[in-house]
């Protein structure tokens, strides 16, 4: 993890209440929290931290997986009782992935492998809370529709995927997907495009990325070269979100030459094989009931289950 001295840089204060039982690292990240204005609630174990959830509203929670008194696990789903929309961040240390997937099901919005970079963390926190601010209000429709798709073709880029992700989200609430699903369900595709643009139609491996800023550097100018060569940034990738009278299926598909999904769904069967890409990807694989991929590996459908009640 790195850190060191960091401007303040929000100006609206929200509330983050934050619990681990490493004292060393909760004042650490409580200092580097409140270097970008916001408020911190320290907790050393689940049972303080679920105490003063009910004391006084926060606007994130940001929980440790393995604490005494109680579990993150188990303080995401005494939260979840009572609060499902709150964000909540799972820090996690090389523990296997089953337990995260079951504290993502649980009601975590994200979750964050130790040891981690602050920036990053920072990146992961702000996007949770901008989600929260759009999700408005959440209304049931449709309920007659028995099928219902959107189809795209997207270039080689980001600058279509926040207005893609916002349509999605309209379509989301309108089909009375809760607060909580919806968040997720956010994450997915935003990782399921960025996967297809960067690793799928540019070409470029998770392992560019490497750690810290170094390899984020040489990630972004093999991105920006690759985007100037119209042998990779004329490849498109087509979008689409299909709903039937059971669930929906949100389809990406690249014009890469692939990857080894067999490969893939093995390493990630421990959390300390992931690269960033490996992360993403365990993210989408979290949220959906299923995930399919084409037998040449450059086209992934997620399933989720439409709302019963």
């Amino acid at each position: 993890m790195q850190y060191g001295v960091f401007e303040r840089r929000m100006t609206d204060q929200r509330t983050i209440l934050l619990a681990d039982d490493d004292v060393a690292l909760l004042e650490v990240l409580q200092e580097f929290l409140q270097l970008q204005d916001f408020k911190v609630v320290p907790c050393v174990n689940g049972r303080e931290a679920l105490t003063r959830l009910k004391q006084e509203p926060v606007d994130l929670v940001l929980t440790d997986m393995y604490m005494p008194e109680l579990t993150g696990i188990e303080l995401i789903e005494r939260v979840r009782r009572y609060d499902h929309k709150v964000p909540i961040i799972l820090l996690t240390g090389y523990s296997t992935v089953e337990l995260t997937i079951d504290a993502l099901r649980a009601g975590a919005t994200n979750f964050i492998v130790k040891p981690f970079n602050l920036e990053d963390m920072l990146k992961i926190v702000q996007v949770s809370l901008t989600r929260l601010e759009e999700e408005g209000r959440f209304t049931r429709v449709n309920r007659l529709l028995t099928d219902f798709r959107r189809s795209f073709t997207l270039p080689s880029a980001e600058g279509e995927v926040a207005h893609l992700i916002r349509l999605f989200q309209h379509d989301l609430q309108g089909f009375g997907f809760s607060p909580i699903q919806i968040s997720n369900y956010l994450l997915m595709l935003q990782e399921l495009l960025f996967n297809a643009i960067y690793h799928g139609n540019l070409e470029i491996s998770s392992e560019v990325r490497g750690e810290g800023i170094d390899g984020q550097l040489k990630f972004q100018e093999l991105a920006t070269t690759r985007m100037a060569d119209p042998h990779y940034s004329d490849r498109k990738i087509q979008l689409s979100w299909i709903w039937t009278e059971s669930h929906l299926e949100v389809i990406v598909k690249d014009e890469g030459p692939g990857f080894d999904w067999r490969w893939w769904m093995e390493k990630t069967r421990k959390l300390d094989t992931l690269g960033s890409s490996g992360r993403g990807m365990m993210l989408v694989q979290s949220f959906a009931d299923q995930l399919q991929f084409n037998e040449q590996g450059n086209e992934t459908t997620a399933l989720l289950s439409l709302p019963t009640d």
